[in-house]
């Protein structure tokens, strides 16, 4: 797709199988990225902030929004700054092939981003667990033991 016999296509210009194959590949790829923000984030309401499901659901339409409306401004951002090239070893257009400055700016920074949005969520979840844990510990009572030991189990499948 992006080697054209012994022609290396250094950007996708107008409509070709280059220009699909890189907005399918990074499109989806950035999406896919921010969906786990977005998970992470809506487990981080239900173990740390305590919202039932209905209070996540009833967000929906916000999660998809985002999941969909940046991949899709930063696709077409990238295609307008001529960004895309081809990998003559792999095949596949992608952004920053021949430009590490391109591939920072539009790769590895938004990635950077998302993973440690992802991860902050995480770990707060993971910190309203373990505070979780210790109430139920500290108050006792009959089966208090059983249902920190099955939180403890959720918290070691999780983590």
């Amino acid at each position: 797709v992006a080697c054209d016999g012994a022609l290396l296509k250094t950007s996708a210009n107008g409509p070709s199988a280059c220009t699909l194959v890189f907005i399918l590949v990074y499109f989806f790829g950035m999406a896919s990225s921010i969906w786990w923000v977005v998970l992470s984030f809506a487990w981080f309401l239900a173990a740390g902030l305590k919202w039932g499901n209905e209070a996540i659901a009833g967000h929906a339409q916000y999660y998809h929004l985002a999941a969909w409306l940046v991949p899709a401004a930063k696709t077409v951002a990238v295609l307008l700054a001529g960004a895309v090239d081809g990998d003559p070893v792999a095949g596949v257009c992608y952004v920053g092939n021949s430009s590490p400055e391109n591939l920072k700016k539009f790769v590895l920074a938004p990635l950077i981003v998302y993973f440690a949005l992802g991860a902050t969520f995480l770990l707060a979840g993971f910190v309203s667990l373990f505070r979780i844990r210790s109430v139920i510990k500290r108050q006792g009572g009959i089966g208090a033991g059983s249902k920190a030991d099955k939180l403890e189990k959720l918290m070691i499948r999780i983590g």
